[in-house]
């Protein structure tokens, strides 16, 4: 796939408070529709067979976000210590993210060095997979569903998610997301290099 900069635009819905956010990259979009009902929907529209999107350090900003979220799954870091927590005698944030690590879901849920998100909204053998894998200076990720004559998505369910908290990160990610200023760009240091690496190959 060829690497070029994401078009990212964010739309208000004043119905439900929330933004649409949608990254626009060599004709396919990668969009975040947070739900009336709490749920957060993630799809991808593509005029092809390729359901495949890549996150770049082309865009940086963007990347870090994906990194960030990627990095508290993959090193098991889902929820932290707030002094409300502690006041209320709840267990510490490492005796929590322990537990997550060593159970079934966080198993079924990140293996082989990827993240593999059975859609919550189907029963677990016929749900779409998006799967995010880490490759270098980016992040691919992949819908892979049974169902070929739709638009892949999967739902990540904020009430009764099958991952029970692993679906926090994705919420942090989409809440990230809706902080970025799609028009104004701020080129830093990381991404200056990235782009003059792959102009000299």
């Amino acid at each position: 796939m060829e690497n070029e900069e994401i078009k990212f635009t964010k739309t208000y819905c004043s119905h439900t408070q929330t933004y649409d956010l949608e990254f626009d990259k060599n004709g396919k979009i990668l969009r975040f529709i947070f739900g009336g009902n709490g749920d957060l929907c993630i799809d991808l529209f593509s005029d092809g067979e390729d359901n495949s999107f890549e996150i770049t350090k082309e865009n940086n900003e963007i990347y870090k976000l994906f990194d960030k979220m990627f990095n508290s799954i993959s090193n098991c870091q889902i929820v932290e210590d707030f002094d409300f927590d502690i006041e209320m005698g709840f267990n510490p944030a490492d005796e929590t993210n322990k537990e997550i690590k060593n159970s079934q879901i966080y198993k079924e849920l990140f293996f082989k060095n990827s993240i593999n998100y059975h859609s919550d909204n189907y029963v677990y053998e016929e749900a779409t997979i998006l799967k995010i894998e880490q490759s270098q200076d980016k992040y691919i990720l992949n819908f892979i569903s049974k169902e070929k004559d739709i638009m892949p998505f999967i739902e990540v369910t904020n009430s009764g998610s099958r991952y029970g908290l692993l679906h926090i990160p994705f919420m942090y990610l989409y809440n990230d997301l809706c902080k970025i200023d799609p028009d104004y760009h701020q080129i830093d240091i990381e991404e200056y290099a990235y782009v003059k690496k792959m102009k000299l190959r």
